[in-house]
């Protein structure tokens, strides 16, 4: 009886599926590919904490400016 479902195959695809659009072997080669996922999910995870950190730095000029240019007043 032949197999039907590869846990390898499912999570060789999920990783493929996660590096489209990658240059070079780091969309092609597996252990090139885990490597290149891995260093993405850590670059997004730290860039979403520095959007907010940068966020919250400049909403407080952002605010009033955006207001004035619509003619409203914020205080």
């Amino acid at each position: 009886m032949r197999v039907k479902y590869s846990p390898r195959r499912e999570r060789r695809k999920k990783l493929k599926k996660l590096t489209k659009g990658y240059f070079g072997s780091k969309h092609k080669l597996y252990r090139t590919m885990k490597i290149q996922v891995m260093k993405s999910l850590m670059y997004a995870y730290r860039d979403r904490k520095q959007r907010k950190r940068i966020t919250r730095l400049y909403l407080p000029l952002l605010v009033p400016r955006h207001s004035r240019n619509q003619n409203n007043f914020y205080i």
